[in-house]
């Protein structure tokens, strides 16, 4: 019941900010360190290739600085990169509590770490934000995981944080752990097997906390490069996509407003995958940001629109959403539609509640 109260408090917040038209979602990834080698993302490369840019990641109080400017938000997601390799996590959550008195926060972590994330995530539960989501990737069964994430054992290191999570979160009521399963041209169709070998290997709490994302292509991800855009149109991929969808959809069967979400982002999901734009209007730079782990400013984890560096304006984020780059940038992002990524999605998806309601 109290996660059910704190989601309808996240909501109601989430609404008002809504019609101030007001920034209440913030995505920041913390570093780009990451101990996987993922086929659809090159994240990980981005620090081999530039190693000194890890030293020029935003420090623990310049973090401080940017969360006491911003004042009062209602959610942070906190991404990488593996977010769990930041020394300093748990402070970076203790300030966003402290300075933004957010109500939800989200964690996505590769779990290969499996004592490091433990750890970690035993005190983030104490800073009690009221809703913490901590999600743990697992996009297959262990060979097809193992092969996608590029790492051996990565499959039965993930499981393994996972249930060490769980037992964490039977303690905390304000934790909800979970993994996320990313639909991509190497394990598209492979999502039900999944959920097979979680149930056959007695983790029934696991089959039912699934989130479903969308490969993209995107800044966030550095992998713009990669040749595999024409393998998401194709009609095979779409089969596959589908038959994920439907297979997840019939696991989100509760009615609670977390629920909701997770089903209609689904639905539309299905509409993204026909038409290849998404159906609702997206309320990034409005209402959401992007931060990257050096201190830029951009709207969504998607676009390489540059707002400006943080650094540079003295760590003010909303004095910069002022700028006459951030306008003009607006109208940019307000006919854009190009993708279904959770980050930008769920954002939108409670600002167009009415339309999706009456449709």
């Amino acid at each position: 019941m109290s996660k059910l109260i704190e989601a309808l408090s996240a909501f109601t917040k989430i609404m008002a900010a809504y019609h101030r038209d007001k920034l209440f979602k913030l995505n920041f990834a913390v570093t780009y360190k990451c101990n996987s080698r993922c086929k659809m993302c090159n994240i990980w490369k981005y620090t081999i290739k530039n190693p000194q840019t890890m030293k020029e990641e935003l420090e623990t109080d310049e973090i401080g600085q940017i969360f006491k400017g911003l004042g009062k938000l209602v959610w942070i997601s906190l991404t990488g990169g593996e977010p769990f390799l930041r020394n300093d996590l748990v402070e970076i959550v203790q300030s966003a509590k402290d300075y933004c008195k957010i109500k939800m926060l989200n964690i996505t972590s590769n779990g290969f770490n499996s004592e490091l994330v433990a750890d970690k995530t035993q005190s983030i539960a104490e800073v009690h934000v009221p809703l913490t989501f901590i999600n743990v990737s697992l996009d297959g069964v262990a060979i097809i995981h193992d092969q996608l994430r590029g790492v051996k054992g990565a499959y039965d290191n993930a499981i393994r944080t996972l249930e060490s999570l769980h037992k964490i979160s039977n303690k905390h009521s304000n934790l909800l752990v979970g993994f996320e399963y990313t639909i991509t041209p190497f394990n598209v169709g492979y999502f039900k097997a999944l959920i097979d070998k979680l149930k056959k290997d007695s983790l029934e709490w696991l089959a039912k906390n699934s989130t479903i994302t969308i490969y993209h292509q995107g800044n966030l991800y550095k992998n713009l490069e990669l040749n595999t855009n024409q393998q998401t149109v194709d009609d095979l991929f779409k089969s596959g996509a589908f038959s994920d969808i439907g297979n997840a959809l019939k696991l989100t069967n509760s009615w609670s407003i977390l629920a909701w979400i997770k089903k209609t982002y689904l639905k539309h999901a299905r509409k993204y995958i026909i038409n290849g734009y998404s159906s609702l209007k997206c309320t990034a730079l409005h209402h959401s940001l992007f931060l990257d782990p050096y201190g830029n400013v951009y709207p969504c984890v998607i676009l390489q629109n540059k707002l400006g560096n943080l650094r540079d304006h003295q760590y003010d984020l909303l004095k910069l959403l002022k700028s006459e780059n951030a306008m003009k940038l607006k109208q940019t992002v307000e006919a854009c539609r190009k993708c279904w990524t959770p980050c930008e999605a769920y954002p939108s998806i409670l600002t167009n509640l009415v339309s999706i309601v009456t449709t």
